[in-house]
Formats: structure tokens, C-alpha cells, sequence
């Protein structure tokens, strides 16, 4: 709750514990108006700006995390397993079988970059990747994967 009295804020955060019951915090922050002269706001309901660009590697890091803890039973389960294939995606080697990585770091860059370029390919909802790019066969995977956004 923010409270506006006398040129002062004074923010009261409140929260629930495990049982639901409301346990308020004293108040954390008080800001004078002196201090908040000269920051600009943007008006009332004006998201903040966002560039494409980081908006779509946003996209590109939730669908990384979400489709790997659908495909891996929450980063559990790999082809073989996850610590020799790095593999959270279930993702198919060009050869044929399952694809491996050498560690996480690169099995995340490579899963990255592959939902990238099938984005920019015009793949840019869970059904297109799954319809128009051949990402699962699954009817339901695009909603098993959303659980997870």
C-alpha cells in the first residue's frame, strides 16, 4: 500500500504467509517530494519503452526455460541423461538421435540461437514453432509449455 500525505510516501508492503494470514511490514522507504524532483514519470498507464530487440531476446529466454522444463520433467530428465548431453529440449541431433552439448552454457546459447532464427522465420507463437516449424507433434504442447511462461 503507498500512502501520499504531506509531500511524503511511505510504502507498506504487505505479504501472506504459508497460512494466507496478512502480515504487515513496517514501512521500508520514506521519500520527501524534494527527492523525487526532477525524475521524469511517464503519464499514468504508459508502459515502460522496450526495444524490439529485448523484447524478442525476452521471448527467446522464457521459451528457452519453458519449453526445457516442459521437455525435461523440470530440468530432470535428458536423452541419456543431463549430465552428459545437456540437453533439457529433447532436441534431435542433424545425424539422427538426440543432440548433445558439451555443458549447460553452450546447450543454452545453441537452444537460444535455434528459437531465434525459427522466430525470425515467422515461428513467433508456441502453435507456429510447433505447426510451421516442426518443434513437437504434441496438439497440447504449445499449452503444456505456456504452464511454464
Amino acid at each position: 500500500m503507498i500512502c501520499v500525505k504531506s509531500g511524503i510516501i511511505i510504502a507498506n508492503m504487505l505479504f501472506f504467509s504459508m497460512t494466507g494470514i496478512k502480515q504487515p511490514i513496517q514501512p521500508q522507504v520514506i521519500i520527501t517530494a524534494d527527492q523525487t524532483a526532477g525524475i521524469e514519470q511517464p503519464d499514468e498507464g504508459e508502459p515502460p519503452s522496450i526495444s524490439p530487440g529485448q523484447a524478442l531476446n525476452d521471448k527467446i529466454e522464457k521459451w528457452a526455460y519453458a519449453i526445457g522444463r516442459h521437455e525435461s520433467a523440470n530440468f530432470k530428465k535428458c536423452p541419456g541423461d543431463c549430465e552428459n548431453s545437456h540437453n533439457y529440449w529433447g532436441r534431435t541431433a542433424k545425424s539422427g538421435g538426440y543432440a548433445k552439448f558439451e555443458s549447460d552454457e553452450t546447450a543454452w546459447a545453441d537452444q537460444k540461437e535455434y528459437l531465434k532464427i525459427r522466430i525470425e522465420r515467422g515461428c513467433d507463437t508456441l502453435e507456429k514453432l510447433r505447426d510451421q516449424c516442426g518443434y513437437a507433434t504434441d496438439p497440447e504442447w504449445p499449452d503444456k509449455v505456456k504452464q511454464f511462461l
